[in-house]
């Protein structure tokens, strides 16, 4: 059974009764190989598939028996699989060096306009907007905070543009974004303060562009997700939290994956799971015992 749950200003989002305590996604870092070596989670069947198309964007993102993120059976969510300042390989044009982090939206509009637009013809139902990384820190080291809110607005708005430019009548849900920042120090309050008002501006940015909701991705600390949430939480938007563990299968602040997700879920995130650093064979086994536990 799916039933609506409606947020002021925004639009219908669906989550599934069934199971409702077991929301498991798996991000962007799963979405792009090559045939033969990708496998698709049919949203439908609920099992695995083989890709048959090369370069083929494939539905990893949201295995949720009925649907999540008003996400219906056999359609798809795919996001970036990557850096603000480094779009997906396959658009070669468009590499960006590191340092100029994000600036694309600013700089080539039309270029990101049709790498979302790629993602949407490839199937998906989401438009995730590309502030991965964008946040005041990664602009300060380079020089461009300064382009800080004018990087993420038009970010934001390019995404909210092809989110409408849809054939089916409906348009695609509009995902704000936001990520772990490299500084943050479980022994410094200070820095932890930085990062939570890091979040806050970038929520609040989203949120005043129109964004459904938000994702918090590649978390290596588990009480840095715990902020993000909570700042989210704070917006009354929809919640996406996905950690990434290390190879050592365990968040740097010595909390285990399962015992994070738990909490992260506890703590009211509408959806938690994994990304980034790790294929299928590394990564579904993780995703299993989330779901189990």
């Amino acid at each position: 059974l799916v039933y609506p749950v409606r947020r002021p200003g925004h639009r219908e989002f669906k989550l599934t009764r069934e199971r409702a305590n077991k929301r498991v996604v798996v991000d962007a870092a799963a979405v792009w190989f090559p045939a033969g070596v990708c496998r698709r989670v049919s949203l439908r069947r609920h099992q695995d598939e083989q890709c048959d198309q090369p370069g083929q964007l494939v539905g990893f993102a949201w295995r949720v028996p009925g649907g999540a993120l008003r996400l219906q059976p056999g359609q798809a969510g795919c996001g970036w699989p990557g850096d603000t300042g480094v779009p997906p390989r396959q658009r070669a044009r468009l590499r960006v060096d590191s340092r100029r982090h994000g600036l694309v939206s600013l700089e080539h509009p039309e270029a990101l306009e049709n790498l979302h637009k790629d993602f949407q013809h490839a199937g998906s139902d989401i438009v995730q907007a590309f502030t991965y990384n964008g946040h005041r820190e990664k602009m300060r080291v380079i020089n461009k905070e300064h382009l800080l809110e004018p990087l993420n607005r038009a970010a934001l708005q390019i995404a909210k543009q092809v989110s409408q430019e849809v054939s089916s009548g409906e348009q695609n849900l509009i995902a704000g974004n936001i990520s772990g920042t490299h500084i943050w120090d479980p022994n410094d309050e200070k820095t932890k303060q930085e990062v939570r008002l890091m979040f806050r501006e970038m929520i609040q940015w989203a949120k005043e562009e129109g964004a459904d909701y938000i994702i918090g991705e590649t978390f290596y600390f588990a009480d840095e997700a715990y902020v993000a949430l909570d700042e989210i939480k704070k917006s009354e938007l929809p919640a996406v939290l996905t950690i990434s563990p290390m190879a050592e299968n365990i968040m740097r602040d010595g909390i285990s994956i399962i015992d994070t997700c738990k909490q992260l879920e506890q703590r009211g995130a509408d959806v938690v799971g994994m990304n980034c650093f790790r294929g299928p064979s590394t990564m579904l086994p993780d995703i299993k015992k989330i779901r189990d536990s």
